[in-house]
């Protein structure tokens, strides 16, 4: 299966990627998350299955300002055709600001786990949702990632 993320942060006076250095981005582009979500959870599920109703997952993950906030209609979609779903992982940014990067990466991974486990109210045929948010847990935990 594949499982992958892409990301939106923000500054006063910008939207940006993990490339910026920057207060929020800066905790995620850290030494410990920015790898996780962009190398290693490819690779620990890519010969993975969790069944013939989803081969994709791709995570969104949000991190904006008051002024830079867009709001999304939808924070979860299911493509049959393609059994992919995308899933919007928004993180508060204020308290993001105020968090310290081991906090940080705490808070991440339980938005991430929160999010995951509400997949289970699509009831998508012949999709093992417990064993993959099991999984994602198990791969949150290998990387000493704490809940």
């Amino acid at each position: 299966m594949k499982v992958w993320t892409v990301a939106e942060y923000s500054t006063p006076g910008e939207v940006f990627t993990f490339e910026h250095d920057t207060r929020v981005s800066s905790k995620y582009v850290d030494d410990k998350i920015y790898p996780l979500f962009h190398d290693q959870i490819s690779k620990f599920f890519e010969n993975k299955d969790f069944g013939e109703g989803v081969k994709e997952i791709m995570y969104f993950q949000r991190c904006l300002a008051k002024e830079h906030h867009h709001p999304i209609t939808a924070i979860y979609t299911y493509s049959k055709t393609i059994k992919k779903i995308q899933c919007v992982v928004e993180l508060h940014y204020e308290s993001a600001l105020e968090m310290e990067i081991p906090e940080f990466r705490n808070y991440v991974v339980e938005r991430y786990l929160s999010e995951t486990a509400k997949f289970s109210g699509y009831k998508i045929k012949d999709f093992d949702h417990e064993g993959y948010l099991k999984e994602l847990e198990l791969f949150f935990n290998n990387q000493k990632m704490k809940r």
